[in-house]
């Protein structure tokens, strides 16, 4: 699931059926669970383990910075298509 900080005290006022999905073991207890977000801090990390019943979760972790990314604004042309490609 993405955006797992909301299943924390952090967003669920944003999207409180996030609160609802801790019942993803109770219905499939075999399935794999794969949390996704880019905010949460180690609190919030713990909380989304708590929540979803996965206490021994691999964490993977990078920087915010992606160099690999790269961010430009350009004028419209009027041709959406072409401008998004």
């Amino acid at each position: 699931m993405d955006e797992a900080h909301c299943i924390s005290s952090w967003g669920n006022d944003f999207r409180s059926d996030y609160l609802k999905l801790n019942i993803l073991k109770d219905k499939f207890p075999d399935v794999p669970i794969l949390a996704l977000t880019g905010t949460a801090n180690d609190l919030i990390k713990k909380d989304i383990e708590n929540r979803l019943r996965i206490p021994n979760a691999l964490l993977c972790r990078m920087s915010f910075n992606r160099p690999n990314l790269i961010y430009k604004v350009i004028p419209k042309s009027g041709d959406m298509v072409n401008d998004i490609c």
